[in-house]
């Protein structure tokens, strides 16, 4: 899963968007390995829901452009099993000349902003030490 995924996703933007106002505080250090501890645990999670997906049916819908030509919208829907239709927003990036996913918000539900609250309560419950939230970060447990 992490050999097809990767190359399509922007670990690096989408972790210090997660990691929000402690970004710019962090050392070159500390946000190295939490874009590699993120993306670890945004594989696995991703692979976990891979599992589910048992013969849903998906549907690309008509994308959007931002006002910034460099952001786009890939609009999906999966159709599950019991009819429900859940609605999939891929936010990309176009970085060194390719779309690269940044967000995903699934069925209203803003992942990153998700990601980023978990990360700012780990913050306040590890006293503001982002080596220990970073060594306690996992998603996909």
């Amino acid at each position: 899963v992490e050999d097809s995924l990767a190359p399509h996703i922007d670990f690096e933007g989408f972790s210090s968007g997660v990691m929000a106002k402690h970004y710019r505080r962090a050392s070159a250090e500390q946000k190295s390995a939490f874009a590699l501890k993120f993306r670890k645990s945004l594989v696995r999670t991703y692979a976990k829901a891979l599992l589910e997906f048992d013969n849903q049916r998906v549907v690309v819908k008509d994308g959007e452009v931002s006002r910034r030509p460099e952001h786009a919208t890939v609009l999906l829907e999966i159709h599950g099993q019991n009819g429900r239709v859940y609605p999939v927003d891929y936010n990309v990036i176009e970085k060194d000349g390719q779309w690269m996913l940044r967000n995903v918000v699934i069925d209203g539900i803003n992942v990153g902003l998700q990601f980023r609250s978990q990360f700012a309560a780990s913050m306040e419950k590890n006293a503001n030490d982002i080596d220990r939230v970073i060594e306690t970060w996992d998603l996909g447990k």
